[in-house]
């Protein structure tokens, strides 16, 4: 598991409209000859706990998240982002209690690949738990700003706006460190993605001071802490489960008894 800090903007009001046309827009480019890459999965409309939530009514969950402020803006911006730009097929599960037990789960379906992003993917720290199609696919269909080198047009810098709506992998490589890249981008970015009608915020690892430090200066503040963890499913028939839960009532019996 991995603590990770959430940080939102204080002041919306700081961002000059100078800032947006100040570097280059990636742009939403189509390659010929790509073909669409589908991944094969079974959606389960419903299960022992959570049910699968309809498009439609989406809506319906984005109101219920609002009330848990600034702790479900992560979901809320994706299932937002979701429904305005479709970067990703998401299918989107609530508690069979919803809302009175609110939790929401989020599952990934299928994309496309384009080229052009190894070097984005590569230096982004979190690379173990993200595929690389995923970068393909926000470089194609959300906006980030890059710099360049002039010399040779080598991308030296840049910073995404992310699936769930903030602002994510702001890397420069490490011979155009230090040159104040960071600070240009994450104000330019974090200016259009209020444009695009999103509320700005970034996950930070605790060790990166640099990001912290950056994110400050331009009005951010910690909103609150959180912790990522790896599910991995449980590959017990419903057989087992009954039989699992039977020995564990019978455990109760057996305590209560005595």
């Amino acid at each position: 598991m991995a603590f990770q800090h959430y940080f939102e903007i204080q002041d919306l009001n700081q961002f000059n409209q100078d800032t947006h046309n100040k570097f280059m827009k990636f742009q939403n480019q189509k390659y010929p000859g790509h073909s669409e890459k589908e991944s094969i999965m079974e959606i389960i409309s419903e299960g022992r706990n959570f049910q699968l939530v309809k498009d439609e009514s989406l809506h319906e969950v984005l109101e219920v998240l609002q009330k848990f402020f600034p702790y479900s803006i992560k979901f809320h911006q994706t299932i937002r982002t979701y429904l305005k730009d479709k970067v990703w097929q998401f299918y989107f599960y609530i508690s069979k209690a919803w809302p009175e037990d609110p939790i929401c789960l989020h599952f990934p379906g299928c994309t496309f690949t384009i080229d052009n992003v190894k070097d984005i993917y590569d230096l982004y720290p979190a690379n173990d738990i993200e595929s690389i199609e995923l970068f393909e696919k926000l470089f194609n269909q959300l906006p980030g700003f890059g710099i360049f080198s002039r010399n040779n047009s080598e991308l030296a810098a840049w910073s995404l706006q992310s699936y769930y709506g903030g602002m994510f992998s702001m890397q420069t490589k490490p011979e155009f460190r230090r040159k104040g890249y960071g600070i240009q981008l994450a104000q330019s970015l974090t200016k259009l993605v209020i444009h695009r009608g999103y509320l700005p915020f970034v996950v930070i690892r605790p060790e990166n001071n640099a990001s912290r430090s950056l994110y400050t200066k331009l009005g951010f503040r910690k909103a609150f802490e959180t912790v990522r963890g790896v599910f991995k499913p449980n590959t017990s028939s419903v057989e087992d489960d009954k039989e699992n839960e039977e020995k564990f009532n019978q455990c109760d019996r057996d305590r209560n008894k005595n």
